[in-house]
């Protein structure tokens, strides 16, 4: 008689991961796996599936960014520059020169874990194709691990891909991308966390519990929003997860305990390095990034949630950023009427307690809510007129030191549980069928649940783009820097594009990472810019500057351009090239743009000297 291993798929396994059966005098060959049960080529097909969801960016990488031009992304693709130019150059990739100048300062880039993977791709293909990169890769990465969450709850099957397919199209990640806010992309992590709960109690072999406390402490790393969520949600899944086990089992007690124990250990060991180097630029002298403590009052309206936002398809906003502030951010947290029909089935009638984590979905929603109830753009008032207080605001309670103001991201656990729940409702509904036409069946399901998501909810699809392209307008400078106007085009951020044409003069510039007329670093031209009697602290008007400001100019800066299409829709068209002419004599034009160069010899040398 030979002894050979069979896959055991649900349920523990012995010592080497397998079931055993006794078959005869000769083993039996091992059952080849599915071409689709096979990581590699699942892997294939996720990445295959996030570049369509991205096109056409995926297809030309080099040529456009994923990212609306008003918002992040500007932003966020020269983080992925600074950080390989830091390293390339054997500096710290937390202290830049490049931003904030003259001085520079200490700065972690939101996303420095995405820039340090894709270094290699940024300093071979440069970082419009290492951002989209890395986005494209995260989009795969949530269909992958959602799919893992999938199989290691509901068991393999084709509802697996339904999973996925939920869970990467999601409205609330089309939205990010659009966002052009980069690290927010990372949603593959928390699921997987999940999924390496669900297994390391199922397996209890330090390995699995080692696993769940990486995959936490990682998920903290790539954004500490998600990884605030998975370990609230862990904690809430143990014991609904342990207790039946354990109850059953006395005498696993101490071992679960201890693999607990290891996991927590390895989560906060990577948790708080790295929040330890984060805290470490924020509260440096020379931090470039400052948390005022007085905005957050402001973020908990900007950024309050309705609970609408969850089932109210087409485009709803909790708060209509463009017309409220002039911000075109959108941000939804909508899980989809066909997800939530089938979660609903798979709840019911798939196999397995599934039903019991719509209790852990709707602690990820209650976290989700923001601080205060919020309905139709207003907060919700008591009887006595007191804000009806939420799981937010006592988390905020008790983290006073970490100023966490976008509750919606903490709701990411809805949308894992969710897909995961719809992948088995999925399931559950195609096994009513013929064989035949279960295929047909799980095709149309995924095509419904992507469709809503493409087309009515408030993400855009295509995903808004941007171009690449740098017109070399710069002039070869000496050591100095390099100041663009106008400092403010309305509430946009587009004026963060200065950052991305630094990545082509590498000159440095005198704002932070948010390039507005607040962030300038050099109080000499903010004083002259800034509109002292306007009732808006960031109201932009031009003055011609006197000789004091003109001597600074020289000193500091190797050129000024001026770019005009964004001076009229900052509602200054010409009002610079009226004030600085008087002074610096007539710019150069050079398309759409005016430069002053300042050079020893010119017209600076005697500022009057432009006048006679």
């Amino acid at each position: 008689m030979a002894t050979v291993c069979v896959s055991h798929p649900r349920g523990p396994r012995g010592a080497c991961g397998l079931a055993t059966a006794q078959v005869g005098s000769l083993a039996m060959p091992p059952v080849p796996r599915p071409p689709l049960e096979r990581p590699t080529v699942r892997l294939l097909v996720w990445l295959a599936a996030a570049v369509l969801l991205t096109v056409p960016v995926s297809l030309r990488p080099w040529a456009e960014m994923l990212g609306d031009a008003r918002m992040d992304v500007w932003n966020h693709a020269w983080g992925y520059f600074f950080v390989a130019d830091a390293i390339s150059h054997l500096r710290s990739p937390f202290w830049t020169a490049l931003a904030g100048g003259p001085a520079g300062g200490s700065l972690y880039f939101i996303d420095t874990p995405g820039a340090l993977v894709a270094l290699p791709v940024t300093l071979l293909a440069g970082p419009a194709v290492a951002y989209n990169l890395v986005l494209v890769v995260r989009v795969a990465m949530a269909g992958f691990t959602a799919q893992l969450f999938h199989d290691e709850l509901a068991g393999r099957g084709p509802g697996g891909w339904v999973a996925g397919l939920a869970y990467c199209s999601s409205p609330y990640l089309l939205c990010e991308l659009g966002n052009g806010i980069s690290e927010v992309a990372a949603v593959g992590w928390l699921p997987l966390s999940l999924w390496a709960l669900v297994r390391a109690v199922r397996l209890r072999t330090l390995a699995a519990w080692a696993a769940l406390g990486v995959a936490l402490g990682l998920t903290s790393v790539v954004n500490f929003y998600y990884g605030l969520a998975a370990g609230i949600l862990v904690a809430c899944a143990v014991p609904m997860l342990l207790a039946p086990v354990v109850l059953r089992e006395r005498r696993l007690v101490l071992p679960v305990a201890g693999g607990l124990t290891l996991a927590l250990a390895l989560t906060l060991a990577l948790a708080l390095a790295h929040w330890w180097v984060y805290r470490a630029t924020l509260d440096a002298p020379d931090a470039l990034i400052q948390r005022a403590r007085h905005l957050e009052t402001f973020h908990l309206l900007h950024n309050a949630v309705d609970p609408q936002v969850f089932v109210r398809p087409g485009y709803f906003q909790s708060t209509d950023l463009l017309s409220s502030y002039g911000e075109a951010f959108r941000h939804t947290s909508y899980v989809r009427w066909s997800v939530i029909l089938l979660a609903a089935w798979g709840a019911w009638k798939a196999p397995g307690p599934l039903a019991r984590w719509l209790a852990v979905a709707a602690v990820a929603a209650a976290l989700g809510l923001g601080s205060y109830l919020f309905v139709d753009g207003h907060l919700v008032l008591t009887p006595g007129g007191s804000a009806i207080s939420l799981p937010f605001a006592w988390l905020r309670a008790l983290l006073p030191q970490v100023a966490i103001t976008h509750p919606m991201r903490l709701s990411l656990g809805v949308h894992a549980v969710f897909a995961v729940l719809a992948g088995a409702g999925a399931q559950a509904l195609a096994a009513r069928l013929a064989a035949v036409r279960r295929r047909p069946c799980f095709a149309l399901l995924a095509g419904l649940v992507v469709a809503e998501s493409l087309f009515a909810s408030a993400a855009r699809w295509p995903i808004p783009r941007v171009p690449t392209a740098i017109e070399d307008i710069y002039p070869a400078v000496r050591s100095g820097m390099v100041l663009d106007l106008p400092a403010e085009i309305g509430r946009t951020m587009e004026a963060s594009r200065y950052f991305w044409f630094q990545t082509l003069h590498r000159r440095p510039i005198p704002y932070t990472v948010d390039a507005r007329l607040g962030s300038l670093r050099d109080p000499t031209t903010l004083e002259l810019l800034r509109d002292s009697g306007a009732p808006v602290e960031r109201s932009e008007r031009p003055r011609t500057p006197p000789p004091e400001v003109v001597r600074h100019w020289r000193e500091t800066y190797d050129v000024i351009v001026v770019h005009q299409d964004f001076e009229r829709r900052a509602g200054l068209a010409g009002a610079y090239r009226a004030a600085f002419t008087p002074v610096l004599g007539e710019p150069e034009e050079r398309g759409d743009m005016l430069l002053w160069t300042l050079q020893p010899g010119s017209a600076l040398d005697d500022p009057g000297g432009a006048q006679r």
